[in-house]
């Protein structure tokens, strides 16, 4: 982990996404322990971090109040073995609130929620 408030080269991509969360350090908790997200960068004066997962990038920023939008954000991760996956965070107890299913549009996944409510999906085509 680089604690840096310079980006680094891998966090040059055509897209990725930044959350914002109530507490940075539950957050980072909750992505790097029990998810398994690689905290790639720490900027602990800005409250910000980025995660690699999957060869995509997430980047959380601590706010003081998180704003809802009127419709929640979903964020869906494409895995090659969604069930290994499934399994896994089953065994850390992490809430499922959405079992893994055959989707009527062929992708097998789950959701669950993060910390702050932003719904998780991971899946895989069948």
């Amino acid at each position: 982990m680089l604690y840096s408030q310079k980006m680094t080269s891998k966090e040059f991509v055509p897209f990725s996404i930044e959350l914002q969360v109530s507490n940075l350090q539950k957050s980072l908790k909750f992505y790097s322990k029990t998810l398994g997200f690689q905290i790639v960068r720490f900027d602990k004066k800005h409250k910000f971090a980025v995660l690699c997962f999957n060869n995509s990038f997430l980047m959380i920023r601590q706010v003081s109040v998180v704003k809802r939008l009127a419709k929640p954000i979903q964020i869906r991760f494409i895995l090659k073995d969604v069930k290994s996956y499934y399994r896994k965070l089953k065994r850390k107890r992490v809430d499922i609130v959405k079992t893994l299913q055959l989707t009527g549009y062929g992708l097998n996944r789950f959701c669950i929620n993060d910390p702050d409510g932003y719904e998780l999906k991971f899946g895989a085509k069948r």
